[in-house]
């Protein structure tokens, strides 16, 4: 049964510096970063390129124009100027690739020909990030997401529920993780049902094909565990953006 251990975090504001500390020290396979804000910014990134052992992928700007099926443009939400970005351990991690999911090409949604209609109906919110990889060997899947603002929020979770690359990939039987800022305290009961995790304040982590009885465990509950790791890990928290760490059964 191999085990995976996953960091999700809103990292607007917070220090990388100790962001790499605690990758470092508790070896998390995949860490994914919602609204990194700063476009590449050297200053940010330095202390995540200067892990050894770990490779930093991104960013990935949070959003992008699409078109109507008529080719009429329509333009992403203010958010555009926010990133993802993921880091991965060499040791156990590879063959990683990453794209934004296009709702317009995903086959579940008809996609109206007027770029107004399509805004008001969320096709301009930010979409997850669908980072495939492999752990170990085994083919993985982890959706990084930063959610519409809480106005929107719901249809973004709608759309993003609702899409055929999600359900696709559950469906295919390999873990699928969604690591995200839901700018939302909790989820209704419908949403995202195939899976189980951890929520702590907007952030969840949240995992489908998994094995075992309880198989999303928070990392600092975990034997072995110590204080200063467990320190380095609350020094990521900022309300309302938590650090979720877990280690994933699968």
């Amino acid at each position: 049964m191999p085990n995976i251990r996953v960091l999700t975090w809103n990292a607007y504001g917070g220090s990388t510096a100790n962001l790499a500390t605690a990758i470092n020290s508790l070896n998390i396979d995949v860490t994914v970063l919602q609204e990194t804000h700063n476009n590449g910014a050297s200053a940010f990134y330095n202390p995540l390129n200067a892990l050894g052992g770990y490779t930093v992928s991104g960013p990935f700007i949070e959003n992008v124009t699409r078109q109507t099926p008529t080719g009429n443009n329509f333009h992403p939400d203010p958010s555009v100027r926010r990133s993802y970005a993921v880091v991965t351990r060499n040791a156990t991690v590879g063959a990683v690739a990453a794209a934004l999911v296009d709702y317009t090409t995903d086959g579940a949604y008809v996609i109206p020909n007027s770029a107004f209609n399509a805004g008001m109906q969320g096709f301009t919110y930010r979409p997850p990030l669908r980072v495939t990889f492999t752990h170990n060997g085994n083919a993985c899947v982890i959706y990084n997401w930063h959610a519409p603002l809480i106005h929107q929020n719901a249809r973004g979770i709608q759309l993003f529920d609702g899409c055929n690359a999600l359900a696709n990939d559950v469906a295919g039987g390999n873990l699928v993780i969604i690591g995200a800022d839901m700018n939302n305290n909790a989820l209704s009961a419908n949403r995202f049902a195939a899976f189980d995790g951890l929520a702590d304040g907007y952030d969840h982590l949240l995992a489908a094909n998994t094995v075992g009885a309880n198989p999303v465990v928070d990392l600092r509950t975990l034997a072995g565990v110590t204080a200063v790791q467990i320190g380095y890990l609350n020094a990521l928290y900022a309300a309302p953006h938590w650090a979720v760490p877990a280690r994933i059964s699968y």
